[in-house]
């Protein structure tokens, strides 16, 4: 007789496990659709667009799991618990269509192969739970446990193991098994043979087989309806949030629309957030990557991404039950206690810090390691703009510098330099009235008026000059980009210089612009398109790269010293651009720079993003010298940066950890410029 697989063998009125998985299948249903309704308060938004694109995504990041198993040990972990109960999902309905439809496929090889790949993949779930039960008891960093996430290990782990013990006690008895499928079965053969060196009796092993399927159903039915009342929700939520992930730039913070008609500005109350933004909440793993990126929990400031995803979970969990006071939507973690009436703002409440909003770097780097694609610095943004445009809040430095924006077009204060004063030096003249300039050297704020950069600065003019570029330069004409107002949250101020500002290129009928600040380059690229700027936007660096490449720029004698690269938040993560710099630096160095333990898209950040280059550090560990220090470990005697506001954290970031001895900070361009004494380091 041909070996098959008997779903209900010893098993008397079998078929009422199908009453209790519609049961199971319900609740679970419930408990997702409740969350769909909670995700119903929020305002519309299109993520519908791009359904090809979306669909990939979903398969890359969502199947294939790429961002996921980037971390090794983590990554084995989920992959395991993901292949492994997808196997032993599709297995399970495999013989569940075998039995109700009376189409006989699981027989002979075939079901043979198929119990040991049930084997397998049954065992590498288990693998997954140790590992996942090791890093919460370990804690190599920190992981938030809760009960919760200990049932669910629990329930899995139970599930498996009992899973095993029907097979192991089939296989005990003489008539549920052949020999055949004994060797098949390695896992439940193993329990076969552990039971039988107790007992070898009989009947004991078709009692225990019988009463250790029904256990086995009731926790894994006991699973799936706990599924859509706890954490485990993700298993749904995240491949959905995966497919309505924004693939706008990363630079592009969402505009206000009609900013001129509005009433109210950013973010008050949740349910002005989108529909998408509250599902990201709900699809939040709890997995802590963005929390361990963030330059600002890992130099203990007040701020946890992690943190701030489910506080905002818990504040719509807690608006959900105002509306709908029968359901119990709470779950995890526990919502923060209303202080006064239930329509004041989250910020008003407490149920999120003023500070947590103000610590954000914009580094990006939180969403860079989410795994379901989590956005959390629009929501940030969206906090920020309501204290800023709304009730008028902002740390007293950012004050400052948004002042001297409004009143100087830029945000540095009182300052000496002017922005011709370095291309007078130089005897570049500006643009004026009747002039073109197809290509525009946009220097910056920081690049003319600020007196560590100012070399930089000299230094790009010096080589665009040898290398014979047509260039013009606004000169004295320059205004702010605007960057800083819209990550400090005033988007009227933006809004006005960005109008200013393309009004003047198309004055002068730029067709290009290059510059070397990133925050510059990312808001010209990015945001700018919406005011109607249609220009190619370079960076420095891959300006300087291409005239190397075309053997128009000559940087004779390589440096001696060794030279490490620090990535640029608003560059890399942002935009990118990541071998431009290197290749510039390979030349200038003669070998590729060195690499910190963050690099690329990991790269810590100088700690000046969001418009904390004017914001006092005052908590924690200054982040620029975490980036100093790591900077150090390579044995690097030059810091090369791309950025004027990395280059301004990272000296002050050497200075505070006293190393001008052994470490300066330079920019690329100045690396390059071909009249610098390359055995002085600059």
């Amino acid at each position: 007789m041909e070996v098959t697989r008997e779903i209900y063998w010893n098993i008397e009125h079998g078929k009422l496990v199908y009453l209790f998985g519609v049961l199971a299948v319900g609740i679970a249903a419930f408990g997702l659709y409740s969350r769909y309704r909670l995700w119903r308060m929020g305002k519309a938004e299109n993520r519908f667009q791009n359904p090809a694109k979306r669909l990939a995504s979903l398969l890359t990041y969502g199947f294939a799991q790429l961002r996921v198993i980037k971390h090794p040990v983590a990554g084995v972990m989920h992959l395991a618990l993901f292949a492994g109960f997808l196997v032993l999902l599709i297995g399970t309905l495999l013989i569940a269509v075998q039995e109700n439809a009376s189409i006989y496929f699981l027989k002979g090889n075939f079901y043979l192969v198929f119990s040991l790949f049930m084997d397998i993949f049954g065992l590498l779930v288990l693998v997954g739970v140790g590992v996942a039960l090791g890093r919460r008891m370990a804690k190599p960093r920190p992981l938030s446990t809760e009960p919760a996430d200990i049932i669910v290990l629990a329930m899995i782990f139970l599930a498996i193991v009992t899973g095993f013990m029907v097979e192991g006690f089939r296989l005990a008895t003489s008539t549920g098994a052949s020999e055949i499928e004994r060797v098949w079965s390695p896992c439940g053969n193993l329990v076969a043979i552990a039971a039988k060196s107790f007992t070898s009796d009989e009947t004991s092993f078709l009692r225990l087989h019988r009463y250790t399927w029904w256990v086995h159903m009731f926790i894994s039915l006991g699973f799936l309806g706990y599924i859509g009342w706890s954490k485990l929700w993700h298993i749904f939520f995240s491949p959905v949030n995966i497919y309505f992930r924004s693939f706008e730039p990363r630079g592009r913070l969402k505009s206000i629309p009609e900013l001129e008609k509005a009433e109210s500005f950013g973010v008050e109350r949740i349910e002005q957030f989108t529909w998408k933004q509250l599902l990201d909440l709900d699809a939040c793993t709890d997995c802590c990557r963005c929390q361990h990126a963030c330059p600002a929990f890992m130099t203990d400031k007040p701020l946890s991404p992690r943190d701030f995803i489910l506080k905002l979970r818990a504040e719509m969990e807690r608006a959900g039950s105002g509306r709908w006071p029968g359901l119990r939507l709470r779950v995890h973690p526990t919502p923060p206690p209303t202080k006064t009436k239930t329509d004041e703002s989250i910020l008003g409440r407490g149920a999120v810090s003023e500070e947590e909003i103000w610590e954000c770097r914009t580094c990006f780097a939180c969403q860079e390691e989410c795994p379901v694609f989590v956005e959390h610095v629009d929501k940030l943004m969206e906090f920020r703009r309501y204290l800023v445009m709304t009730t008028g809040k902002m740390p007293s430095s950012a004050e400052q510098a948004m002042t001297s924006l409004m009143m100087r077009n830029h945000p540095w204060g009182r300052t000496e330099f002017t922005r011709e004063g370095w291309a007078e030096k130089l005897g570049i003249k500006e643009l004026s009235d009747g002039d073109s300039s197809p290509l525009l050297f946009w220097v910056g704020c920081t690049g003319a008026l600020v007196d560590q950069n100012l070399e930089a600065t000299e230094s790009l003019g010096r080589i665009l000059k040898a290398a014979g570029v047509d260039f013009g330069i606004l000169g004295s004409q320059e205004i702010c980009c605007g960057d800083p107002a819209r990550r400090m949250g005033n988007d009227y101020s933006f809004v006005e210089l960005a109008r200013k500002n393309v009004e003047l290129f198309n004055k002068y009928g730029v067709k290009k612009i290059l510059t070397a600040c990133p925050h510059c380059f990312n808001t010209f690229k990015n945001e700018y398109p919406e005011f109607g700027l249609n220009v190619e936007v370079v960076h420095h660096s891959q300006f300087m790269a291409e005239l190397l490449r075309e053997g128009r720029l000559s940087v004779g004698v390589p440096f001696s010293q060794r030279i490490c690269y620090h990535d640029s938040c608003y560059l890399g993560r942002y935009n990118d651009i990541y071998d431009a710099p290197r290749r510039v630096l390979k030349t200038a160095g003669g070998a590729s720079p060195l690499e910190m333990a963050s690099s690329r898209a990991n790269s810590l950040c100088c700690g000046g993003g969001g418009g904390h280059v004017w914001m006092e550090e005052s908590q924690g560990t200054r982040i620029s010298h975490v980036r100093v220090e790591e900077a150090l470990k390579t044995g690097a005697e030059i810091i090369a940066t791309a950025c004027p506001f990395c280059l301004q954290l990272l000296r002050d970031g050497v200075k505070g950890l006293s190393a001008e001895e052994k470490l300066k900070v330079l920019d690329i361009a100045q690396l390059v410029e071909p009249e610098r004494d390359k055995s002085k380091g600059g």
